[in-house]
Parts: C-alpha cells; structure tokens; sequence
C-alpha cells in the first residue's frame, strides 16, 4: 500500500502561523507479505557432477530443524568411537555431539556418495514481511517557485524484525539470508533467520532548496 496526504491545513501559508503549521504531508509505503522460498543445499557435491547445491536426505520423521553431518572415522578421527572407515554423523548445532541420523530431519550426503539426496527444492520458506516506510515532510514556501523541503524518513518506522531484508543503512551488516547449508552453517544457525540482518529502524534527514 502506498499513500500520500497532504494535511488540509494552512496550505496557503500565509504569515507567520501559516508558514509554522502548514506545509505537512505523510506518505508511506507498508508492505505485508509472506516469505518466499527457500531450498535446504547440502553443501558438498554428493553426485559428483560439479557445485555443492546438491540437496540432503529429509528425514520426516527426524527432530525439526536438526541436521546430521557426515564424516568418516580415522584412527586419529572418531569422536563417536565407530569403526574406523565408517560414517559417523555430529550435530555442528549441538556442540558436535553425535547423532544418529534417524533422529535428525536433514542428513548431510558425503561428496562422492553418486546421488543426490531426496529433499525437494522451495520446501521452506523464509520469514514474512510486516514493514512500514513513513515520510513526515514539512514544505516553507518562499514565493511561487521557491520553497525549502524538510523530510523525516522512517524506514520500517515500528522496527518490526525483517528478517533477510537489507537495511538500508549502510553501516549494517550484509544480509545473508536463512543459514540453510547442512554442512557448512555456522553451528547454532541453520535455519534460523535472527542471525541475518533484520533491517531494523533506520532514519534519514533530508534538506532541499527548490528553486
């Protein structure tokens, strides 16, 4: 929705009261929408043909949100004392501990497995948007052609969390989306929008001279 109104008053601006309380407009823009989708990647090339955007296994019966990652055990490597040149599986999310995979909802495909894993794309989505942009401006007529232009811009004025949208501040950081990478999201992350720029309230100041 996009809206402009001008208030009705003193629009003259005639004398000193005019000039003080007329002149005012808001206008807006608000937006309300669902997210759009997002693709759970896996993260290493399990079919072997190139990229790491192949997908994992999706266990429907696994714990919501929960990954399981793959590794191969050493002699020097196997923190869940499996045999050596088998798989073992950690949760990053859970400090690294180990899990067994029917326990988890995505389950990481080695590089070189020679499949792709059996989860669809587009099977989430990311966070809707609540978001209201208002502009307060306050317009002092110097003649016909002349005037000065005082403008407030609020960008998402109620500062409503906006998860994965870019601030438009430039001291933010960069929006990176939904962590959503089995193997490499950071541990305590995967899936969970908080941890990309929410583009929080953010208000500029402007000053023009019309002429």
């Amino acid at each position: 929705m996009t809206y402009v109104y001008e208030l009705p008053f003193f629009r003259e601006q005639r004398g000193f009261v005019g000039h003080l309380l007329g002149g005012f407009q808001l206008s807006g823009v608000t937006t309300f929408e669902t997210g759009v989708p997002l693709t759970v990647i896996n993260g290493q090339d399990a079919d072997s043909i190139g990229g790491n955007l192949d997908r994992p296994d999706f266990n429907p019966s696994g714990q919501t949100g929960v990954r399981a990652v793959p590794a191969i055990a050493t002699a020097t490597v196997n923190p869940c004392s499996v045999t050596v040149g088998t798989t073992f599986y950690t949760n990053p999310d859970a400090g690294g501990a180990c899990i067994n995979p029917a326990n988890a909802q995505y389950i990481g495909l080695l590089a070189g497995s020679g499949r792709r894993g059996n989860l669809g794309r587009n099977t989430l989505r990311t966070p809707g948007q609540n978001n209201w942009n208002v502009n307060l401006l306050k317009r002092i007529s110097l003649g016909e052609a002349k005037f000065f232009e005082l403008r407030a811009e609020f960008y998402n004025v109620f500062n409503h969390p906006q998860y994965g949208t870019a601030s438009v501040s430039p001291f933010s950081p960069l929006s990176t989306g939904v962590p959503a990478n089995v193997f490499t999201s950071a541990a305590g992350q995967f899936l969970h929008p908080e941890f990309s720029d929410g583009g929080g309230r953010v208000i500029r100041y402007q000053l023009k001279f019309v002429f």
